[in-house]
C-alpha cells in the first residue's frame, strides 16, 4: 500500500478512532439535554475563552457523530446555536412571543389525553429553552399566558417526569407508534422541536421530525397533527387564549373545544380589573395545562443591536419602529 493510499484512509481512520474511544469511555451514557443544561454556564463562559479550540473540538465531535449516525447527532445539532450562537445585543424587550408544540386533537392518537400528557411530561421546558434559544427568554408553563400579562396566576410547576411519561404512553398502547412532528424551515421553531424531540426519545417514545418551507407550512398550519408554531406578543392573556383555544375559532389549531374552558374564559373576558380577573385566570390556565394539548416551552426575549450615538431606540414587542422618540448624538 502506497503512501498516497494511506493518505486516503486517514481520515476514515482518524473517524474509527474516534468512534471506538467514544464507546469504550461511556460517554454516550452521560450525554443528554440534561446534563448539558445543567452545566450551562461552565460550558459557555469555556467556550468564550477558547473560541477556536472549542469550534475545533465541537466540528470534530460532529464529525464522528454524523458519520457514525450516533444519537449525540441530534444534540450536537441543537448544541451549536447553544454553544457558538450571536452575542446578545445591549437593548432587550421582554415578550409574550413564544412557540408552540401544540397537538390537533381531532387527529389520533392526540384525541387521547393519556398520549398529549406523556408528551407534555417527557419536555423539560427550561431544557429547551436553554438547547433550543440560548436561554433569550422566559420558561413558559404550557399554558400560554406570560407573567407580564396582567391577569397571569403562577400555578405550581409541573416537573419533567419521564417515569410517568412512559407510563402513560404505554397505558395508551402507543410506545410503538411513531410520532411525527412537523416544524417550517425557521431556527426559532425548528431548533427547539429538535431538543423536543430528542427529549422524547429519551422517555421510549419514538419521534420523527418533518421540515418543510414556511411557504408551504402556512397553507394547512391549523391542520397538522402535531407541529411547531409561533405566536406573536399579545398584551393580554385572554386575548390570545380566545384566539387560540376557544371552540370553533378560525385560529384554533389544535381543535380543543371544552365548554368548561370557553365559560371560564368568557367570564374572564367581561372582567376589565387586572386583579380580579387574575383570580378567575387560575382555573383557565390549569385546564389548558392539563388537557396535554400544548408543550409551550419559553417567551421569546428580543434584542436590539445599535451604536452608542444612537440614543432612545427601543425593542418593540410587537417589532414596531418608533423612530419619531429616536435621535442621534455624535458629540
Amino acid at each position: 500500500m502506497n503512501v498516497s493510499t494511506l493518505r486516503r484512509f486517514l481520515p476514515v481512520a482518524i473517524l474509527l478512532l474516534g468512534l471506538v474511544c467514544f464507546l469504550l469511555s461511556g460517554l454516550q451514557r452521560h450525554i443528554s439535554f440534561e446534563t448539558i443544561s445543567r452545566h450551562h454556564a461552565e460550558l459557555t463562559a469555556w467556550v468564550s475563552a477558547n473560541r477556536v479550540p472549542a469550534a475545533i473540538l465541537f466540528v470534530v465531535g460532529y464529525a464522528v457523530a454524523v458519520s457514525f449516525s450516533l444519537p449525540a447527532g441530534a444534540l450536537l445539532t441543537a448544541l451549536s446555536g447553544f454553544l457558538f450562537g450571536v452575542w446578545l445585543g445591549p437593548v432587550l424587550s421582554i415578550t409574550a412571543g413564544t412557540i408552540v408544540l401544540r397537538t390537533n386533537i381531532t387527529n389520533k392518537p392526540f384525541d387521547d389525553p393519556k398520549v398529549r400528557k406523556a408528551l407534555q411530561l417527557a419536555v423539560d421546558n427550561n431544557t429547551v429553552l436553554s438547547l433550543g434559544y440560548n436561554n433569550a427568554g422566559q420558561v413558559g408553563e404550557n399554558h400560554h399566558v406570560c407573567p407580564i400579562h396582567p391577569e397571569y396566576y403562577a400555578l405550581p410547576k409541573v416537573p419533567r417526569d419521564l417515569d410517568k411519561a412512559k407510563a402513560l404512553i404505554t397505558e395508551a398502547g402507543q410506545m410503538d407508534h411513531e410520532f411525527e412532528l412537523i416544524s417550517y424551515d425557521a431556527e426559532l421553531v425548528q431548533s427547539p422541536g429538535d431538543v423536543i424531540a430528542a427529549q422524547c426519545r429519551e422517555a421510549g417514545i419514538k419521534v420523527k421530525r418533518t421540515i418543510i418551507p414556511a411557504s408551504s407550512f402556512w397553507n394547512d398550519w391549523t391542520k397538522y397533527p402535531w407541529s411547531t408554531t409561533e405566536w406573536g406578543h399579545r398584551p393580554l392573556g385572554v386575548q390570545v387564549l380566545a384566539l387560540a383555544y376557544r371552540t370553533g375559532e378560525s385560529w384554533n389549531e389544535t381543535g380543543y373545544s371544552n365548554p368548561e374552558f370557553d365559560k371560564k374564559l368568557g367570564a374572564a373576558l367581561a372582567v376589565a380589573d387586572p386583579a380580579k380577573r387574575k383570580e378567575l385566570m387560575k382555573d383557565i390556565e390549569a385546564i389548558l395545562q392539563d388537557s396535554g394539548i400544548l408543550i409551550q416551552p419559553f417567551w421569546r426575549s428580543l434584542y436590539l443591536h445599535h451604536a452608542k450615538y444612537v440614543k432612545n431606540l427601543r425593542m418593540h414587542s410587537n417589532f414596531e419602529h418608533h423612530f419619531e422618540k429616536v435621535w442621534l448624538d455624535k458629540a
